[in-house]
Parts: structure tokens; sequence; C-alpha cells
């Protein structure tokens, strides 16, 4: 038995951790930087509804949705949302996009419907960045 090596954690574990560090990061980031977050009343804000919550109990809610992955990491795709919006409005997707557009500006929001086609497989290397880099 290899006593001096680690085993790797495996890629759907990988990619599991990123989504969970990633959204947290979603849910807690400040205001002026795509999100609604008050750390002085230690509120998150729906950017669709505007329902206002502990971050614990929001989403990070994803345009264009997480099966794409090329948009799936990207913080102009993704913000805090309210379960309702999130889950049982289908991420109210013209709200969304309008925040997307005020917030961003047309060419971004052009880039991520741009973005969102292409075909990308996120490797080891990819997964652990992403999760070291909103961690």
């Amino acid at each position: 038995m290899d006593v001096g090596r680690k085993k790797l954690r495996s890629l759907k574990g990988l990619k599991a951790e990123a989504d969970r560090v990633f959204s947290k990061w979603v849910r807690t980031r400040q205001e002026g930087l795509g999100a609604s977050f008050d750390s002085g009343t230690g509120l998150a804000t729906c950017v669709t509804c505007g329902a206002t919550g502990k971050p614990s109990e929001m989403n990070a809610g994803h345009f264009w949705k997480r099966g794409h992955l090329a948009t799936r990491f990207d913080p102009r795709n993704c913000h805090v949302q309210c379960v309702r919006c999130n889950n049982y409005r289908g991420g109210a997707e013209a709200e969304h996009a309008a925040y997307i557009l005020k917030t961003y500006g047309r060419e971004v929001f052009e880039e991520l419907e741009t973005l969102h086609r292409r075909v990308v497989k996120l490797s080891r290397q990819d997964y652990e960045y992403i999760i070291d880099k909103y961690k």
C-alpha cells in the first residue's frame, strides 16, 4: 500500500464542491457586484422579485441553466434568487434577463447568450480552480 499517496477526489465530487462553494459566494457577494447582499443586515435580496432572506434560505439562480457548463460558474449569469422565483417560477426568466441587462448591459447579455451554446468539458484542474477562487 502506498502510504504517501493521497486519493484523488472524483470529478463528480469536485463538481459538487465547486457548485456548493460558488453558490455560497453568489448568495453572499456584496451589493454592486451583481448581487444584493447587505452585510449590515445580513440579508440577501432576490434580484427578480425583491424578497429578502438569509443567504442560506436563498438560491443561486442561473439565467442560463446549470447544464450549460460554459456559463455555470460565470458570476454574471448567476444571482441571488428566492426559492419561489428560482424553483417555482422557472427562474423568473424575464425578470432575470431584465436584471442582467440593467446590471451589465446588452453586450454582456449577448456574450452570455453566445457562451451558453458552447460545449465545454471542465477538467479536474478547472474545478479545483473554481473551488479555490470562490472559497
